[in-house]
């Protein structure tokens, strides 16, 4: 089990959290065992679960070996595929809040990349996210999934299945947009970093549009 000081205090430990994570995977034989890992990640942390979760993501790409990143990967893909995957709730694109209690009407669960996108392209209860900071976060998350193709071509299906069955307008066109359009490019093997670079552009052109 991760230990809560890693994660719980007021500047965690992302790079000891994601060590013990990947510690834990690798002591696990099956995939079932593995996921419910997750589940208990996310018991603990609760409404802090994102952007945690991406935190942790980030940290075990950049830091750990391939054989980690196969397991997570394996994880994430069989988590997905039972409907288990660690998921994110952001307000509904247009709900509407209140300017003291930050309450939304509407929102919905969503995975890591889907989070990451609704963040960046369209207004949450979150502080806005920069280009840049977007750019290498976005770039991590993918180079991470393109380590197992398996797990690639799951999300990419969900990531276009998301982004066009939209029935309770959680994304703002822009972000479907720009969703739609980075799940086509990365099915066709697109560069990570150029991916997350295009997804910029293609959210600020929808943006620019819809403003007039």
């Amino acid at each position: 089990m991760l230990e809560n000081s890693y994660i719980s205090d007021a500047q965690p430990d992302w790079i000891a959290a994601s060590h013990e994570l990947a510690s834990q995977l690798q002591q696990l034989t099956d995939l079932d065992s593995r996921v419910d890992l997750l589940d208990s990640l996310c018991n603990r942390l609760g409404p802090d679960l994102y952007p945690a979760f991406l935190q942790l993501l980030f940290f075990i790409e950049q830091y750990a070996d391939a054989n980690v990143q196969k397991q997570l990967t394996d994880t994430l893909a069989y988590a997905m595929s039972t409907g288990r995957l660690p998921c994110g709730t952001l307000p509904a694109w247009g709900s509407t809040s209140s300017t003291t209690s930050k309450m939304y009407s509407s929102s919905r669960a969503l995975g890591p990349i889907e989070f990451l996108c609704a963040w960046y392209a369209q207004p949450t209860n979150l502080p806005q996210i920069h280009d840049a900071i977007f750019n290498d976060a976005l770039s991590t998350l993918l180079r991470l999934i393109d380590s197992n193709q398996v797990a690639r071509k799951m999300y990419c299906y969900n990531l276009n299945m998301d982004a066009i069955n939209d029935s309770i307008g959680m994304f703002s066109s822009a972000t479907r947009t720009g969703m739609t359009k980075l799940a086509k490019a990365w099915n066709a093997n697109g560069c990570s970093d150029k991916l997350a670079a295009q997804f910029i552009v293609d959210v600020k052109a929808s943006q620019t549009i819809s403003s007039f």
